[in-house]
C-alpha cells in the first residue's frame, strides 16, 4: 500500500452559527405562508443546492415533502 502522509492532524469539529431566522414567507396555492425557523432553514437549504446532483436525483425533495407540511402546519395563512 502507498503510503500518501505521514502526519493527519485536524482542529476538532466545526460548529456552524445556529440560523437566524428571517420571516422568509413562500405562496402554497396562491396563498402567502410565514414559515416557521425551521422550514425557513430547509427552504435556504434546498435554495443552495438548486442545481445540484443532490437536488436532481429528487432525495432532498423527498424529505422536505413530508417534513415540510408538518412545520407550516397551523401556521396563519393570508390570501395572496
Amino acid at each position: 500500500m502507498t503510503s500518501y502522509w505521514k502526519r493527519l492532524s485536524h482542529n476538532g469539529v466545526a460548529v456552524p452559527e445556529p440560523y437566524l431566522a428571517e420571516g422568509l414567507k413562500v405562496k402554497v396555492r396562491g396563498r402567502e405562508v410565514s414559515l416557521p425557523p425551521l422550514a425557513e432553514e430547509m427552504a435556504y437549504h434546498l435554495a443552495k443546492k438548486k442545481d445540484t446532483q443532490y437536488v436532481l436525483r429528487n432525495e432532498l425533495h423527498k424529505g422536505l415533502r413530508h417534513a415540510t407540511p408538518r412545520l407550516v402546519q397551523g401556521r396563519e395563512v393570508r390570501g395572496g
